[in-house]
C-alpha cells in the first residue's frame, strides 16, 4: 500500500517539479531583458551626457563672446575696421592710383623729358639717349 501512495505522489511532485522550472526560466528571461534594457538606457544616457558635455563648452565660449563683444574693445576694433577714428586721431585714407592715370602720368613725365624736334628723336634711335 506504501508503493501506491508513493506512485500516487510521484506525478504531482514531477508537474510541480516542472512548473517550478517553467517559473524559474521565465524570472530568468525577465532578468535578462531587463539587465538588455538597462545597459541600453545606460549607453543613451552616456550619448546624452556627451552631447551636454559639447554644449557646455559651446555656452561658455558664446558668454566669452558675448563679453568681448560688448566690451569697449570690440566696439574700437570695428570703428577701425570700418574706417572710423577717435576724436583725438586723423583718419588718413590712402587710395592706391588707377592702373591708367598711372600709366597716363608716365607717358606725360616720358613727354616732358624726351626732345621736341624730329633730328632729336632721329638721333636718340639711332646713338642713343644723349
Amino acid at each position: 500500500m506504501t508503493d501506491d501512495k508513493i506512485r500516487g505522489v510521484l506525478p504531482y511532485r514531477l508537474i510541480l517539479l516542472i512548473l517550478m522550472a517553467a517559473v524559474l526560466l521565465y524570472l530568468a528571461a525577465i532578468c535578462i531583458v531587463r539587465t538588455h534594457d538597462r545597459l541600453a538606457l545606460r549607453k543613451r544616457l552616456d550619448r546624452i551626457d556627451a552631447e551636454i558635455a559639447v554644449a557646455e563648452k559651446e555656452n561658455v565660449e558664446l558668454k566669452a563672446r558675448l563679453d568681448y563683444v560688448s566690451s569697449n574693445d570690440a566696439a574700437e576694433a570695428w570703428a577701425r575696421d570700418n574706417g572710423w577714428a577717435r576724436e583725438d586721431e586723423v583718419l588718413v585714407v590712402v587710395l592706391a592710383p588707377d592702373s591708367e592715370t598711372e600709366g597716363r602720368a608716365q607717358l606725360q613725365q616720358a613727354d616732358e623729358g624726351t626732345s621736341t624736334s624730329n633730328r632729336d628723336a632721329w638721333w636718340d634711335l639711332f646713338f642713343g639717349e644723349r
